[in-house]
């Protein structure tokens, strides 16, 4: 029995001095009471610990009040005027109804030369592009090196496959043969689109295109076509 009150007894001395503790950090809260660190003073120093909760500004210093936002218009031009007595109004250039309809001015341009390897790529803005149907346009090319590959038997087709990429046609060589379009720079292949072979006489055309849009999404790395087996010359046109 003696025991138990001892523990009883124990515990409320416990409980008050943590309330003790607390209501004493309480009151220094309230009060705005830090305890400060002890600062070390020299003799004949003096150390100045100020109460900054009701202190004013020294004697000749301001307040500054906080920044106020302005509009833009409430704010005046810091431009200065010029006064041009002699120009009445100011008036946009303009081209010459000819060339401003047109898609390329109609005066002569230098053509910009890239230069792609061994080889070189030529654009000639100066030089209008050849369309299929042979209506005249103003439209411009880039003329790249090119040549072609005449495959007339199984064996060099099956070898051209070996080294391309992407699906080709079967083709009955006994009869057919295959024209293809090759990058003669570091160009790609497939930037060179063949767009029909016909035959001209003694000579077969083929007539292709230059596209550099879109190269990432051609499944085939050359473009082909099988023609009826010939040994009349090739001769390439670039068109639009």
């Amino acid at each position: 029995m003696n025991r138990d009150i001892k523990i009883g007894w124990l515990f409320s001395l416990l409980a008050a001095l943590v309330l003790g503790a607390w209501l004493g950090k309480m009151y220094e809260r309230k009060q705005g009471m830090t305890p400060c660190p002890a600062v070390a003073v020299r003799s004949g120093q003096q150390v100045v610990l100020p109460d900054l909760r009701e202190g004013e500004l020294p004697q000749g210093m301001e307040e500054l009040n906080q920044t106020q936002m302005r509009s833009a218009e409430e704010v005046p031009s810091q431009l200065v005027p010029i006064n041009l007595p002699n120009v009445k109004s100011v008036e946009k250039p303009s081209l010459p109804e000819e060339e401003a309809n047109a898609w390329m001015p109609s005066r002569p341009v230098a053509p910009v030369v890239l230069q792609q390897g061994r080889q070189t790529v030529v654009p000639l803005p100066s030089r209008p592009a050849d369309s299929v149907d042979g209506e005249e346009t103003n439209i411009t090319m880039i003329e790249a090196p090119v040549k072609f590959k005449a495959i007339k038997t199984l064996e060099e087709y099956k070898a051209f496959k070996r080294t391309a990429k992407g699906k080709y046609p079967d083709v009955d060589f006994s009869r057919n043969m295959v024209l293809v379009l090759e990058s003669d720079s570091n160009l790609p292949d497939n930037m060179f689109e063949i767009v029909d072979v016909q035959e001209q006489g003694d000579q077969l055309l083929l007539t292709y295109r230059v596209s550099i849009i879109g190269l990432h999404e051609k499944t085939n790395t050359h473009s082909v076509k099988w023609v009826k087996k010939s040994n009349k010359k090739v001769v390439l046109k670039q068109v639009l």
